[in-house]
């Protein structure tokens, strides 16, 4: 490992001050809504940068009031599933990052009988940065 010299010329030392007063001076990164949608649900992703939130799911179409239950997912086992029901519009509550380029899925599973559940459309997909 190299040994730094602790010696600064006075134009290093103003310049340096210069970019520590632009970084304190930078605004905080706010939080963005991605959404996407196939015929049956939207997937409305709500993060900051590569931190995720929220994920509203809606249903839509010929889907709205059909009983069944959403389920987000990503990598590293980031996932949440809500509650089956008839409600169109849910939200699923996340804490989680994703690296640059990742997708946070969601997908819809609507009861098809008694016992069982079916997929319906595809998983809709956010991808990172948000």
């Amino acid at each position: 490992m190299k040994h730094m010299s602790r010696t600064f010329s006075r134009a290093g030392a103003v310049a340096m001050g210069a970019a520590a007063i632009l970084l304190a001076g930078a605004p905080a990164a706010s939080a963005a809504t991605e959404t996407v949608c196939n015929a049956a649900f939207c997937n409305a992703t709500t993060g900051s940068g590569l931190s995720v939130s929220k994920v509203v799911a809606t249903k839509i179409g010929e889907n709205r009031n059909v009983v069944g239950f959403f389920e987000v997912f990503g990598p590293r086992g980031l996932k949440s599933t809500g509650p089956t029901t008839a409600a169109n519009t849910q939200t699923l509550a996340l804490s989680g990052s994703l690296k640059k380029n990742e997708l946070l899925c969601l997908r819809f599973f609507a009861r098809n009988s008694a016992d069982g559940f079916i997929e319906v459309g595809t998983a809709q997909c956010t991808k990172a940065p948000f």
